[in-house]
């Protein structure tokens, strides 16, 4: 796949589901099977968030693809903002499969996660109880950020709603912890890194 957004570093990343392989590359996904062959082209990012004022029509780069081994989907994520990136608001725009197949249906959510930082270096990690992200919020210069959302909604496709904090520093970047193997007790918080 080609850098389509000219952004650099690519910002290339991979998940592995039950038969696909999904890779993003700045503003492109595209999916082979585990035998090799591509199912989806390179194909802009934005194309899974039709009728969306901002995360339809951008293509901004730093995506984050992440397999949902609980529910069996796909969840691409990358961020939106209008102009040159320093005036607000800010979105994350974050896409789930509706199944493992990921040439098949996507359900595109546009959240506006900052009204006056720019939520710079998104990472997602799957959790059973959320789907969580950190960024660097307002990079350099500002906070923190973790973020939560409602992986339950996302999943039955319905309107969802998100819950953000800005810890304080001194750490540059937070890395949420992302499920791999079985699941934890019930109740067991997400952990940052």
């Amino acid at each position: 796949m080609d850098n389509q957004c000219g952004c650099y570093p690519p910002d290339t990343n991979g998940a592995a589901g039950q038969n696909h392989y999904v890779q993003v590359v700045n503003a492109q996904f595209a999916a082979w099977t585990k035998t090799g062959t591509q199912v989806v082209p390179p194909t802009t990012i934005n194309t899974l968030f039709p009728g969306t004022p901002h995360c339809g029509s951008l293509n901004r780069g730093d995506p984050v693809v992440v397999y949902d081994q609980f529910a069996q989907r796909f969840v691409i994520s990358q961020f939106a903002f209008t102009g040159g990136g320093s005036t607000p608001p800010y979105w994350e725009c974050t896409a789930v499969s509706t199944t493992s197949d990921p040439t098949g249906s996507w359900c595109g959510y546009e959240f506006e996660v900052h009204q006056t930082k720019f939520n710079d270096y998104p990472k997602i990690g799957v959790w059973p109880d959320g789907y969580y992200m950190s960024s660097q919020r307002g990079f350099s210069g500002g906070s923190l950020n973790a973020v939560v959302f409602d992986r339950t909604q996302m999943l039955a496709g319905n309107p969802a709603t998100f819950q953000a904090f800005n810890p304080a520093g001194p750490a540059l970047i937070l890395l949420p912890s992302d499920l791999d193997g079985p699941a934890p007790p019930a109740g067991t918080p997400n952990f940052f890194a």
